[in-house]
């Protein structure tokens, strides 16, 4: 038998509307909460405290739909915070980074006076790599138009999980939301969180979004939750970590016992061509002193080397495996289209505004005259490293 969702109080104070829960946030009080949240930003009401004094438990992915608001919040010159928090709500929040980052007071005095402008300021922790992807957007329009090979492998792996239609997913990366509202059409009874660091990824995604789907800002660094899924998936979007045993830990804590970790992401000899036409760009007299500290952004391993360092986390059984992906662009707006979004935003964003123009096109020439085949098209190389793996039961 479903258990009910629970009640709420909502109360005006000092220009600040109140939510109450009154009773434990469980998975299915995610849809109600969202509802009262959308409400009150829909009618304007955009300085809001959540007080958690009668919330005992709370599951820790219902707490990503206070993410989603804040940011509509924040956009609007609103707040969104918290107070109250008991023992057990207050250890769910910390261990999932969500203490700091939504602004957590002890008391219901104090967020009222932070969320209506008065008093304290809360300030938001973020880890190094949150740091450094917060500043590395991307346009989502422009690559969901750029990216047909990637959300074909995505689309690919979804269907090899065999889904069973009740499944709780998180999908790592999850870009501009395509792939994860495929994952979200074959568990009609389950749910799906898709996270990213990047605001224009999630600006296109969240056009997606549906009762079972949502999209969430937040750095893979960052993720700590605690047996919340069945399924953590990731496509085309893991070379961007570089700390692959920290992250192979936090996915194996996040699955539920018996949980599937399915990976694809670039490895060893992935994008040959792009890499040796950048790394020589990048050498050129006229650029070199402009990558001063830059550091390189992704990490391609072997399969070997991938698979030693999968095997020190304490998963109970796994796969790793390369595949030769080589894709021939059709004409040069594809090859160029996807080396603007999303192959070149870092060396980009790394570049002073009146270097970046040439730095581009010296790419753009480069990889035309050397991908370019008899037949027609552009070829580029790409190498695909999968990671499945199960916890044990």
């Amino acid at each position: 038998m479903t258990k009910p969702t629970i009640d709420f109080e909502i109360t005006g104070r000092q220009s600040v509307w109140v939510i109450k829960p009154l009773g434990p946030l469980g998975p299915e009080d995610e849809a109600p909460l969202a509802s009262k949240l959308a409400s009150l930003v829909g009618s304007g009401r955009n300085r809001v405290v959540v007080d958690l004094s009668a919330v005992p438990t709370v599951d820790s992915t219902t707490l990503a739909v206070l993410v989603y608001h804040r940011q509509a919040m924040l956009k609007r010159g609103g707040a969104l915070l918290l107070a109250c928090p008991g023992e057990h709500v207050a250890r769910v929040l910390r261990t999932t980074n969500l203490y700091e980052i939504l602004g957590t007071c002890a008391t219901l005095e104090d967020a009222l006076r932070v969320a209506g402008g008065k008093g304290i300021r809360v300030g938001v922790e973020m880890s190094p790599g949150a740091a450094r992807h917060r500043g590395l957007d991307f346009d989502g329009e422009a690559y969901r138009r750029a990216s047909s090979h990637q959300r074909a492998w995505g689309l690919r792996l979804v269907e090899e999980l065999n889904l069973q239609g009740h499944e709780h997913i998180l999908d790592l990366g999850s870009g501009d939301g395509q792939v994860t509202a495929q994952l979200a059409e074959q568990v009609p009874s389950g749910r799906v969180l898709g996270i990213d660091a990047s605001p224009g990824m999630l600006a296109t995604a969240c056009k997606l979004e549906r009762p079972n789907l949502r999209f969430v800002q937040m750095d893979i660094n960052a993720v700590a939750f605690e047996a919340e899924f069945d399924v953590v998936f990731s496509n085309a979007a893991l070379h961007w970590v570089r700390d692959h045993h920290r992250l192979l830990t936090a996915v194996h804590r996040a699955l539920r016992p018996a949980g599937v970790a399915r990976f694809s992401f670039a490895g060893e000899g992935n994008c040959a061509t792009f890499i040796r036409v950048v790394r020589h760009a990048m050498a050129l007299p006229e650029f070199a002193g402009c990558f001063s500290g830059f550091q390189w952004p992704w990490y391609m391993p072997s399969a070997h080397e991938y698979r030693k360092l999968a095997g020190s986390v304490a998963f109970d059984t796994l796969s790793v495996w390369e595949e030769n992906a080589d894709r021939v662009f059709p004409d040069e707006q594809g090859l160029i289209g996807w080396l603007d979004q999303p192959s070149l935003v870092p060396f980009m964003k790394h570049l002073p505004h009146n270097v970046r123009a040439p730095f581009r096109t010296a790419i753009v020439e480069a990889m035309l005259r050397e991908t370019k085949v008899e037949s027609g098209g552009y070829l580029e190389t790409f190498r695909r490293l999968n990671f499945m793996a199960r916890k044990r039961a």
